[in-house]
């Protein structure tokens, strides 16, 4: 019973959603058009390579992964702003980190990607296709 408790406990405090699903993922649009708004993830592992992905418009993209990690691919010139949040975890964005409880990194001052890319519990990468 103390260990259900403390599993539902956690997986509510880290924004764990099983229903979002769980494993390894990996997203490799090749067009605009082809970039989906949102990517979510339960538990597991999530790879999003935008590399290939000429943004012509502004678009806006959400990722969230509740207990695991976040790897998203940029292209190499693109003009690209990351939020980036972690409740307990590491963050790596282009040249910056932070870790720890409720760790952020703000970077970027693009005009045509905008990431919001979050982990309940774990690690974020945003890098640049190179």
């Amino acid at each position: 019973m103390l260990v259900t408790a403390a599993v539902i406990t956690a997986f509510s405090w880290f924004d764990v959603s099983l229903g979002d699903g769980t494993g390894d993922r990996v997203y490799a649009p090749a067009t605009a058009s082809a970039v989906q708004p949102s990517y979510k993830l339960g538990i597991g592992k999530v790879r999003i390579d935008l590399s290939r992905v000429t943004f012509a418009t502004p678009t806006r993209v959400k990722a969230r992964v509740g207990m695991g990690e976040l790897k998203v691919i940029v292209p190499s010139n693109a003009s690209v702003v990351v939020n980036a949040h972690a409740k307990l975890g590491d963050l790596y964005v282009f040249n910056q980190h932070d870790d720890g409880r409720n760790a952020s990194v703000h970077a970027g001052n693009g005009t045509i990607l905008y990431l919001d890319v979050r982990v309940g519990a774990g690690r974020v990468d945003v890098i640049r296709a190179g």
